[in-house]
């Protein structure tokens, strides 16, 4: 499939707090348990990233792969089908990597993923931007099927290679495009 350009919209980030839902510029308050990015075409929402934070103890799997106890993982990206195929699901991810580097907590994948969702982190693992955890007795990851017709995900039996991936602490340039060098 070929990429389009990307219309220019507005971001906005916000954060679920005791208080209710408040608007983030670089880092998340103390307290946050969720956490949106919305791209928005003037007073409409276009795509969306929902999250949750999550804390983890030291017995947890994940304990070893993680900055501190915290990390911030996407519970489903939505983006309406004028808007697909330009990148856009990317930059909210970008959004949630800077986000995550600045409120000092690592992005992590769902273990339950879409077809989409497991083409975007696979190729993160694939550029290095992104480790693999496989599946193991206990921690296995969802495999998901889009179905446009209904508008959602039908989960099957099977699961996916990686149990679930973990963000390299500091990227936040998710993007297809390579990086120049530079001369010397």
């Amino acid at each position: 499939m070929s990429r389009k350009a990307c219309p220019a919209l507005k971001f906005e980030v916000t954060a679920l707090t005791p208080n209710g839902f408040t608007q983030v510029n670089k880092k998340l308050p103390p307290g946050t348990t969720g956490v949106r990015v919305f791209a928005t075409a003037g007073d409409r929402a276009v795509a969306q990233l929902s999250m949750s934070v999550e804390t983890v103890t030291d017995a947890h799997p994940l304990k070893k792969h993680l900055k501190g106890n915290d990390f911030l993982q996407p519970g489903w990206v939505e983006v309406d089908a004028p808007y697909r195929r330009c990148g856009l699901g990317t930059k909210l991810y970008e959004r949630a990597a800077a986000l995550a580097k600045t409120s000092k907590l690592t992005l992590i994948s769902s273990r339950e993923r879409s077809e989409m969702s497991e083409g975007f982190w696979a190729k993160q693992a694939r550029k290095g931007r992104a480790v693999c955890l496989p599946n193991e007795p206990g921690a296995s990851s969802m495999r998901g099927k889009y179905n446009p017709e209904a508008g959602a995900v039908r989960w099957t039996d099977d699961s996916w290679p990686c149990w679930r991936y973990v963000l390299k602490a500091g990227k936040t340039d998710l993007s297809g495009a390579r990086q120049r060098r530079k001369r010397r």
